[in-house]
């Protein structure tokens, strides 16, 4: 039996301050008929989206950090 646990996410890599003219897409949230609530685990629509809002929020803050230095 695997562990049910959520397996962590990496720790983001520094982005370089470099200013690059578009800010990072966020994800599409799910719609609620996306998931088929077989508790899919990491397969999980929603499991997904949540690691990709992560992300995209690192991403944003280091694109917002990037802008700022680039002034």
């Amino acid at each position: 039996m695997s562990d049910p646990s959520p397996t962590p996410l990496p720790t983001p890599v520094p982005v370089a301050p470099t200013a690059t003219p578009n800010p990072p897409v966020p994800p599409r949230e799910p719609d609620v008929f996306d998931c088929c609530n077989n508790e899919c685990g990491e397969a999980c629509v929603w499991t997904i989206y949540y690691r990709l809002k992560k992300q995209y929020e690192a991403d944003l803050e280091a694109w917002q950090i990037a802008q700022l230095l680039a002034e």
